[in-house]
C-alpha cells in the first residue's frame, strides 16, 4: 500500500515498536510491507515506483481495450495472453529492482506457457484472466 504525506507523518520503527514523527519539509511517501512495519521512501525510489504504476496501469488499459474492441464470440479474443505475460513480468522485474515484491503474486516462465496455436479459448482465457488478475 502506497500513500503520501503533505509533509509530516506518522512511522513506526520496526524495532522498537515505538513511533517517531516524520518532520521533513518535503513530502514522504510511506509504504507499508507485509511485516507490518511503515518505512519512508525517498523522492527517487516514489519516482521509480510511480513509473511502474503507470507501467501496470497501461497494462491493463491495453488488456480491456483488446477485449472491449473483440468480438464477442471470437474464439481467439484472448489469443494475446502470452505479450501481456511477457509484459507484466517486464513491469514486476522493474519493481523488484526498486523494492522486494513480498506480496503473492506470480511470475510466468513464459517458456513453460503453451502457445496460442496449442491451446483452446477457454485456456488462453485462463491464462489472461490470470495476467489480469495479478
Amino acid at each position: 500500500m502506497m500513500g503520501s504525506g503533505s509533509g509530516s507523518g506518522t512511522v513506526a520503527a520496526p524495532a522498537s515498536g515505538s513511533v517517531m514523527r516524520c518532520v521533513a519539509r518535503r513530502r514522504a511517501a510511506v509504504y507499508v510491507c507485509s511485516c507490518r512495519h511503515t518505512a519512508a521512501v525517498g523522492d527517487d525510489v516514489e519516482g521509480k515506483l510511480a513509473g511502474c504504476l503507470r507501467m501496470t496501469e497501461a497494462l491493463l488499459e491495453g488488456m480491456d481495450a483488446a477485449i472491449r474492441s473483440a468480438d464477442a464470440n471470437d474464439a481467439l479474443r484472448f489469443a494475446s495472453y502470452h505479450e501481456y505475460m511477457r509484459k507484466y513480468n517486464q513491469v514486476l522485474d522493474a519493481v523488484a529492482k526498486i523494492e522486494p515484491v513480498d506480496a503473492p503474486v506470480d511470475r510466468y516462465n513464459i517458456d513453460a506457457v503453451p502457445s496460442k496455436f496449442d491451446t483452446i479459448g477457454m485456456q488462453q482465457q485462463g491464462f489472461f484472466e490470470s495476467v489480469r488478475g495479478n
